[in-house]
């Protein structure tokens, strides 16, 4: 989600006070939806948009309805429902057969530009928190209609209560408290703002270089362990954050470890892979891939001296789910696909 918003964001932040702008947002779903609650799009005058809040059939008459609001700088909730066949769904020429509601607010300066900005700091400074946004329509364009709160903030909202959960929500709360610009309303779509996972690949060959693809598609950011000469190529791994030319041992105390959401190990070398999983048993991650069969797993184990009792952290080797395929695009997709399912609770 960070990343996608954080595209949205920086294409908007080049021309927030050149065009006229309209952040729509789903508030509401009921039955079969494209998109889910939190999704946005972001419209200008020009009739571009980025973003999506169906699989593309709304998005033509949610643009129209944003000009409306562009020009009267008023809030305004839409409803498509296609849970029963009409006219309306047959005029736009949808079937999905469900419910989203869709959340139109102006964005300019009259409102803070809704703390889109604020947002973009936020993501890009990889820090943790929620944007709340007015899940109302009002009148007018108010700097209170959007906050950007930190984590130790939203913990001390009365009425807001944010544990438990990642994922976006419609909360309820009246608050007075200023990290809320001392607004009455009590209806806020929170969205949590989480970095985007850092992955760790231990191993610069010619497979690593599917993974690091893949990876860098979908924001991740990532770090390249190889400290032979031949491998890792910077040429090769054009999207890697950092490559570090040092071995597994010589990470053991760096803070880099503490940093890391996930691993993918294959470095293709016994020693090398053993140390790397060694190494990792004291890091961040919550999910560590070993590449190789079963059997393989074992030596490593052993050159680690490990035993599976031992293991703070699990390892997923042979890392990846089944998906079949052979090719090295195809066992990347499958490791990346386990990865995100662990690190999203899946």
């Amino acid at each position: 989600m960070s990343n996608i918003l954080s595209s949205l964001l920086t294409i908007w932040q080049q021309d927030k006070d050149n065009l006229d702008w309209v952040l729509g947002t789903v508030i509401e779903t009921a039955g079969s939806c494209y998109r889910k609650t939190g999704a946005m799009m972001l419209m200008n005058g020009l009739g571009q948009w980025y973003g999506l809040l169906s699989g593309g059939c709304l998005e033509a008459d949610i643009l129209r309805l944003a000009k409306q609001v562009m020009s009267s700088q008023k809030s305004k909730i839409i409803t498509y429902d296609m849970r029963e066949e009409g006219d309306f769904a047959e005029a736009l020429g949808i079937g999905c057969g469900g419910m989203v509601r869709i959340l139109l607010h102006p964005v300019s300066a009259a409102n803070n530009y809704l703390s889109l900005d604020l947002l973009l700091s936020q993501i890009k400074a990889r820090g943790a928190g929620w944007y709340l946004l007015l899940a109302e329509a009002n009148q007018t364009a108010k700097a209170s209609n959007a906050n950007l709160l930190t984590s130790d903030i939203a913990s001390d909202i009365a009425g807001f209560d944010h544990s438990g959960t990642s994922r976006v929500a419609i909360v309820e709360f009246n608050s007075s408290s200023p990290a809320i610009s001392n607004s009455t309303a009590d209806k806020w779509l929170a969205l949590p703002i989480k970095p985007q996972p850092h992955l760790m690949v231990f191993g610069g060959g010619v497979d690593a270089r599917s993974v690091v693809a893949i990876a860098a598609e979908l924001g991740w950011r990532i770090t390249l362990v190889d400290n032979r000469s031949a491998y890792a190529k910077p040429q090769h791994f054009p999207k890697v954050e950092s490559i570090m030319r040092r071995s597994a041992q010589e990470l053991v105390f760096s803070p880099i470890l503490t940093s890391i959401d996930a691993a993918v190990v294959m470095g293709h070398n016994l020693s090398m892979d053993a140390a790397a999983i060694k190494a990792l048993q004291d890091s961040s991650a919550k999910y560590i891939g070993l590449l190789g069969p079963p059997h393989r797993r074992q030596l490593v184990l052993e050159k680690a001296e490990l035993s599976e009792e031992q293991l703070t952290i699990a390892i997923h080797g042979p890392a990846g789910l089944r998906l079949g395929g052979e090719l090295p695009e195809s066992i990347a997709l499958s490791i990346l696909a386990e990865c995100h399912q662990v690190l999203e609770n899946g």
